[in-house]
């Protein structure tokens, strides 16, 4: 028999305790790891006369377990008012979140409120290019606006002494890359309406 995973083990236990209290609450008694003749179920409700056993099982302990849950239903079967369910506990989808245009958002943030003084501070003429590689990693829709948290490229254009200087190769012009995180809060529109936090790692500039 193939040994059940820490992950198996623990999708299974939540959806137990999440059965336990479904029950309990429509008014069933709830017993768990119960004896049904020479078998375990992982839980079983009874109301009255009215029994129902259950079964949990994750994708991947189903196929080792399929013959247990067939003795399980069998069980129920042969007992009037018995009712055999079998649960499949599975892991929860990973959500996605995109705002579309995101990225020009947030670079015409950066035009309209000038720059960090993180990236003001790198050279003595410092341009913000584009941003990229924007993912979210949260967001929070409230009545009229949306709070959305998440992180990004910043591409930037760093000019050391003044255009006349570069014009005559006195200056230096150099482009770079930095990553940054954020939370902005956004109107029904999609336009930004407010930084809440900004922070810049620049921290590679210095070393």
């Amino acid at each position: 028999m193939v040994a059940s995973t820490p992950l198996t083990r623990y999708l299974e236990e939540s959806k137990i305790e999440e059965l336990t209290r479904q029950w309990e609450g429509r008014g069933y008694q709830v017993l768990r790891d119960a004896s049904i003749g020479q078998f375990h179920a992982d839980l079983v409700a009874k109301r009255g006369d009215e029994t129902i056993i259950f079964e949990v099982e994750t994708a991947e302990s189903l196929v080792r377990n399929k013959e247990l849950v067939s003795r399980l239903a069998s069980l129920a079967a042969q007992h009037p008012k018995t009712s055999f369910r079998l649960v499949v506990a599975n892991p929860p989808q990973q959500k996605t979140f995109e705002i579309e245009n995101l990225d020009n958002i947030l670079l015409d943030y950066f035009a309209r409120q000038g720059l960090p003084v993180e990236l003001d501070r790198l050279s003595t003429h410092t341009s913000v290019e584009d941003i990229t590689d924007v993912e979210v990693l949260d967001v929070q829709i409230q009545p009229g606006k949306i709070r959305v948290s998440g992180d990004g490229v910043i591409e930037v254009r760093l000019q050391h002494g003044s255009d006349g200087d570069v014009q005559h190769d006195m200056g230096l012009v150099t482009y770079d890359s930095f990553p940054f995180r954020f939370d902005a809060t956004l109107d029904a529109n999609l336009s930004l309406v407010e930084m809440n936090q900004l922070e810049i790692d620049t921290s590679s500039s210095w070393e």
